[in-house]
């Protein structure tokens, strides 16, 4: 525990926000690995010139690989308990005293209460921590009996491109060993999360004219027309519903769609003449999320030129503005069934955040969401992470690098020997 302890001290104390220059925590976590088994890569983010992500891998030939996942980036100290909510088992949350205070030096870590507090120790410096610790405890890792390639993107927080860009990079170089699937290190309390549900986040813009409200023919009322249109998505995503059951790995357990925020121009004893309505849809793999937008967007292009006859400066715009896929690691799947084994995990369920792990499912990895860690407490003030958390992600990862004097009883051994690949 002393050594994780020590790299996640080192780890928030350089971790910056994306889009500042994270040269800091690049070179310390580069020093992590020894040059004679680990190729190191730094790559440059692909909208800022300021920031990379990593590319960490070993490069023995004939043997697949295993990916871990992660980021370096952390979220803005001033947040506004952005946290993704009660996304998984029946527990209370452990919301902090003080959502939007921090009562510790966020980029200092400070242990109290068996509990380690520090801006990312959660979500998910201390995931990286463990894991960077644990390899290190190894004799010689050229006795793995697979290659272990390892993903750390710096923009997880803003934009999630990082990802998909490093992916990109690395794919070609490894396809050929075969992949035996992907480990994303978010925090899951180290439960095993076999999928994520998709997330599309948008907008719905209605410019009219303000008159009185003794004369609303004068004018144009835009609430009434975003109304219209959110009402359209709504029943676009209950047609949706009803097509396909609900799914109870996932929470919510079928698609959802609802206002995050509502701006107008409202005065007194005046219709709205302008209105910008956001909105999000929860959904689940089954889901035709496309078709949704597709059929919104075209019912918008139609209210465009209707309300554009009556008056050229009135106007109907539909704005989607982050989309996040979903995917499901179906359970009878080989690297689910081995990883709940070691876990002792016999019920697997799926994550209600958002990540970068749909980046690894959609190319045809097999991939799972597990860390150490309470999701409840990402992006919170006074964000913590407890220590024995820290211990039972050691304990997995060391279990994972059992050496090849031992490698009939490593987890992905028989995986590993037979080159199993997507």
């Amino acid at each position: 525990m002393a050594n994780t302890q020590e790299i996640l001290r080192n780890l928030i104390e350089r971790a910056v926000v994306f889009p500042q220059n994270n040269k800091g925590i690049l070179e310390y976590v580069a020093k992590q690995f020894n040059p004679d088994s680990f190729s190191v890569v730094c790559v440059e983010n692909p909208t800022n010139s300021l920031s990379h992500g990593m590319i960490i891998r070993t490069f023995m030939p004939e043997k697949p690989y295993l990916i871990y996942a992660g980021h370096l980036d952390v979220f803005p100290i001033d947040c506004e308990g952005d946290h993704a909510g009660k996304w998984c088992y029946n527990k209370e949350p452990l919301f902090s005293d003080s959502p939007r205070q921090w009562n510790y030096p966020a980029k200092n870590m400070v242990e109290k209460d068996n509990k380690i507090y520090g801006r990312g120790a959660c979500d998910m410096l201390g995931s990286i921590a463990a894991m960077i610790s644990s390899l290190k405890s190894l004799d010689d890792v050229n006795k793995l009996p697979y290659n272990l390639a390892i993903i750390l993107a710096d923009d997880e927080e803003a934009q999630m491109l990082s990802s998909k860009n490093l992916l990109d990079k690395l794919y070609p170089q490894i396809e050929n060993n075969g992949i035996i699937g992907c480990i994303v290190g978010e925090p899951t309390e180290m439960q095993v999360l076999i999928g994520q549900r998709g997330s599309c986040r948008g907008n719905i813009e209605i410019n009219g004219m303000v008159s009185h409200v003794s004369r609303p023919d004068l004018g144009l009322d835009a609430f009434a027309e975003a109304n219209k249109v959110y009402n359209y998505l709504s029943k676009q995503c209950q047609k949706e519903k009803k097509e396909h059951p609900a799914d109870t790995r996932f929470i919510p357990d079928d698609i959802y769609c609802r206002i995050l925020d509502i701006k107008t121009n409202a005065a007194f004893k005046r219709t709205i003449g302008s209105v910008s309505m956001k909105f999000m849809i929860n959904h689940l793999p089954a889901h035709n999320i496309n078709k949704i937008l597709k059929n919104t967007e075209k019912y918008v292009r139609i209210l465009d030129n209707k309300l554009k006859q009556l008056n050229s400066q009135y106007g109907a715009k539909f704005e989607i503005q982050k989309k996040y896929p979903a995917f499901i690691c179906e359970t009878n799947h080989v690297f689910v069934n081995k990883l709940g084994a070691l876990m002792q995990q016999s019920e697997f369920c799926a994550a209600g955040f958002s990540s970068d792990a749909p980046v690894f499912a959609q190319k045809g990895i097999p991939t799972v969401l597990l860390g150490p860690g309470s999701i409840l407490q990402a992006h919170e003030a006074n964000e913590f992470i407890d220590k024995n958390q820290l211990e039972k992600a050691e304990i997995f990862w060391k279990k994972l690098f059992i050496q090849t004097d031992e490698r009939k009883n490593n987890l992905f051994f028989n995986i590993a020997k037979n080159k199993y690949s997507r």
